[in-house]
């Protein structure tokens, strides 16, 4: 995902765009969130037709996000591990954290494939709070506060990545996962300042108020497959070809931004508590394609998954 310096940002005119019903894209604000807000009266599921999902590409200079038919290819090119490579559709560019616009209840549709079964570094698709404390892009603020993560999506991880604070979770390989965490937690302060010292300590005072759920994802992701979040105030659903993969009660505080992306990266801090992170090689392209992204808004029909 992108927090890294070697990434560009197109400005509004190059904004991608595209026929899709349920994803038609705009440069107003005002207007994005208005319609993000629209149609969410109680007990109905109603496609949100939305008029104005302001996905914004930024990605490396080598890396290719094409324009499809029914949707998006996000690729990065084949390169080594000294350079950050990422190629990413979101909406949170210029706003700050409380103005991210996807709040519960919201039901994520889309079709997808990717290049191979397992390639280095991490993508996914979902909603998320991009708790780091820098950003990029023409209108961002370089610097903010860090944050908690808030998160509901499908991520895959290589394997040199580890994702988890708890040891009974999967922390890498294709996961529907979800976070959810306080705004501010007293004990943040004993753990920075015992990570120097005692990073295991610091790793089980974070799980204490960092709450998470995953399930891996038993899927070939190299084959067109059928991806459904629903996402509401009591729990999160993931369901995979119309088969739920995660049912949870942990669910993110909203408001969070939709983001897709496919990069390079790895992070891992393990139960020894060593932490690490970097780029990892790709010998040949690496691609993620979108299809047929819906968000739909309201409360599921009876007979749905969540029920």
């Amino acid at each position: 995902m992108v927090h890294a310096n070697d990434v560009t940002a197109q400005n509004g005119q190059d904004m991608l765009r595209t026929g899709m019903e349920a994803c038609r894209l705009s440069t107003s604000r005002t207007d994005q969130k208005h319609h993000a807000g629209i149609r969410k009266r109680a007990g109905e599921y109603t496609l949100l037709k939305v008029d104005a999902v302001l996905l914004q590409p930024r990605h490396s200079r080598e890396a290719r996000l094409i324009t499809t038919g029914k949707g998006w290819r996000l690729g990065i090119p084949a390169g080594g591990p000294t350079r950050y490579r990422v190629s990413q559709l979101d909406d949170q560019r210029g706003l700050a954290r409380h103005s991210y616009l996807w709040q519960p209840p919201l039901t994520l549709n889309l079709l997808a494939r990717v290049s191979s079964v397992s390639p280095p570094g991490t993508w996914g698709f979902g909603f998320w709070n991009d708790p780091y404390g820098f950003s990029f892009g023409p209108g961002d603020k370089f610097l903010r506060l860090p944050a908690l993560p808030q998160a509901a999506w499908f991520f895959a991880a290589s394997p040199r990545n580890y994702l988890s604070f708890r040891d009974d979770r999967p922390a890498n390989g294709f996961l529907a996962q979800t976070f959810r965490s306080p705004r501010f937690h007293p004990s943040l302060i004993g753990a920075a300042l015992a990570f120097p010292f005692a990073p295991t300590t610091t790793r089980k005072l974070l799980r204490q108020f960092i709450a998470e759920d995953a399930a891996t994802v038993q899927v070939d992701p190299t084959q067109w497959h059928a991806y459904r979040l629903i996402w509401s105030d009591a729990r999160c659903v993931f369901s995979v070809d119309g088969a739920v993969v995660l049912r949870t009660a942990i669910t993110p505080t909203a408001p969070l931004g939709l983001v897709i992306w496919i990069d390079n990266q790895y992070a891992a801090f393990d139960p020894n508590g060593t932490l690490r992170w970097g780029m990892e090689e790709n010998l040949d392209e690496i691609w993620l394609e979108i299809e047929s992204l819906q968000l739909e808004a309201g409360s599921p029909k009876s007979g749905t998954p969540e029920d």
